[in-house]
């Protein structure tokens, strides 16, 4: 060690590990933030691994990757553009920065030196005169402890989040989306044939799959799309895809690393058992971005099959009939988000509809579902059972969703006639003031015969029907018609009509038999529920016709 000055402390070789601190970051950090960027902006992304201070001219020569250099000029105060060398020297050997302290030895930093650190993008440091060298080290040091620890706890956090994934039900759902969550980094994660399941990230399919099938070794790779870290998914010995964790940092924590390790045995354990099932969802999506085309008029049905078939898939085989689920409210692309998941959840899972197979495809006016119907269900209407599951479904939700049901269909070429006639029920329900929850398409196409029907014929007809009952007292004949409108719109579910009314469902028993009797009608006969809502249709039209 050798003495200068009262306040100058030179040291052969002084370094220390500083660990994830950029010099950006540095410069952040008291009493280095007092210090001045002088030139050199550009390369203020550098990671500073270690801090020494100049002694020797040949000091350049000892300096390691990494290494911020502090110097008071003593060497330099001879030849002022000699720093303009000593830069360069630092800058090959991946030097991060020189810090030049003034007021001693430099009163100013030469432009020569400004010049060159702008060109060469190494950061140029003006030290503040009234901090020794020990001062802003040591608080960078402490605040690389303080990051290190916080880090080192945010891994030990993460850690115990996937343990309580693996040990919950991880098959279910998302699982490469909750490891995302988990590691905080954007993942891709491919198949050992180069097949790409999941990507967050901003690589490309083609980066991403490059090479593959490769070494199975953990390892950082590097490409023009940034920095990832690969480890391969191991099932039974052998490989089956590899796990992309994508970060830019510019110093890796080894704690990180194991991490990420941890995250490939779960989705090596998990695709090891439920291999199948991840690519049953990939073939699902691809179909389904295969049907949103087909639906758009962009491709042929032959194309469509072509999917499905080169996947032994069962797809639009046999009697079957579609079904547009969407809001009560707003329909389409103003649905709000949370219930149109919970439309989802319940096409997918609920116990009445999980009897049928069925494939459900996400589109803008809500959730297109194809349902597979047995050639002997329903006697002469095959739809039928699905038509009753979904008014049964829809007693058990809150906000229950509409659904708009086609005719049923037998050959895969009617799949875009079904999808128009899903869209045509919801548009003529709203025109016609349906509020059913499951509108099928041959009974508004029924109610649209009618509506060009003039206007005396329609009530002429209601008042026939109704003639025995409008002829009572006004109040009792008012009760006992919306009685009678509630249930045909609820499609003679009792306890519904008395929610709606606001009635006990006694008082709905009774109303219908005393409204059966005055109109010499039997309410479980289809002949008479079928008058009824012609009339009540009539009516419906009559009073809009009234309003405009």
């Amino acid at each position: 060690m050798t003495f200068v000055s009262r306040d100058l402390i030179m040291i052969v070789s002084w370094g220390v590990t500083v660990v994830h601190i950029t010099v950006k970051e540095a410069l952040s950090i008291y009493p280095l933030s007092e210090a001045k960027l002088v030139a050199g902006e550009s390369g203020t992304g550098r990671a500073i691994r270690s801090i020494n201070i100049m002694d020797a001219p040949d000091i350049a020569d000892w300096i390691k990757p990494g290494e911020l250099l502090f110097t008071t000029a003593y060497l330099l105060k001879d030849d002022l553009c000699e720093v303009t060398t000593l830069m360069r020297k630092l800058h090959e050997r991946g030097g991060v920065g020189l810090g030049i302290k003034l007021g001693r030895f430099w009163q100013r930093i030469p432009q020569c030196a400004i010049d060159e650190a702008d060109r060469i993008g190494f950061p140029l440091l003006e030290l503040p005169f009234q901090f020794t060298f020990s001062d802003q080290m040591n608080a960078l040091f402490q605040a690389e402890h303080e990051r290190n620890t916080r880090q080192l706890q945010s891994v030990l956090d993460r850690q115990n989040k996937l343990i309580r994934l693996a040990l919950g039900n991880a098959s279910d759902g998302n699982l490469f989306a909750a490891v995302e969550d988990i590691l905080g980094y954007p993942v891709a994660v491919v198949g050992e044939s180069g097949r790409l399941f999941y990507n967050t990230s901003t690589w490309p399919e083609a980066a991403l799959t490059k090479g593959v099938p490769s070494k199975s070794a953990n390892r950082w790779i590097r490409s023009e799309h940034g920095a990832a870290y690969r480890i391969p998914l191991s099932h039974h010995g052998g490989c089956c895809g590899f796990l992309y964790v994508m970060t830019d940092s510019p110093v890796r924590l080894k704690a990180e690393e194991g991490l990420f390790r941890q995250a490939a045995e779960l989705l090596s354990r998990h695709l090891g058992r439920g291999y199948d099932e991840y690519v049953r969802h990939t073939r699902h999506d691809e179909l389904g971005s295969l049907v949103i085309r087909y639906l758009e008029g962009k491709l042929s049905v032959g194309h469509l099959l072509e999917h499905p078939a080169a996947q032994k898939m069962a797809f639009a085989d046999g009697p079957y009939q579609c079904v547009l689920a969407a809001t009560q409210d707003a329909e389409g692309e103003g649905a709000d988000a949370r219930i149109m998941r919970q439309i989802r959840q319940e096409a997918r899972y609920h116990p009445v509809l999980r009897k049928y197979d069925a494939q459900h495809f996400d589109l803008p006016e809500g959730v297109f579902s194809i349902y597979s119907l047995k050639k002997d269900a329903g006697g002469d209407d095959p739809g039928a059972p699905l038509s009753a599951s979904l008014r049964e479904m829809c007693g058990g939700i809150a906000k229950a969703p509409r659904f708009f049901l086609s005719r049923v269909k037998r050959k895969p070429g009617a799949l875009r006639e079904a999808y128009r006639e899903c869209l045509e029920a919801r548009q003529l329900s709203r025109r016609f003031g349906l509020e059913d929850a499951v509108v099928l398409f041959e009974t508004v196409e029924f109610a649209s015969v009618f509506q060009h029907v003039p206007q005396e014929v329609m009530q002429a007809y209601c008042d026939r029907i109704l003639h025995a009952l409008t002829a009572r007292d006004e109040a009792y004949a008012g009760d006992m018609l919306k009685t009678l409108e509630a249930y045909i719109r609820h499609d003679g579910q009792v306890h519904k009509v008395a929610k709606s009314l606001h009635i006990h469902r006694n008082t709905v028993a009774y109303r219908l038999e005393k409204a059966g009797e005055i109109l010499n009608m039997d309410l479980n006969r289809l002949e008479d529920m079928m008058k009824l809502k012609v009339v009540f249709l009539f009516r419906r039209l009559i009073e809009k016709d009234k309003t405009g």
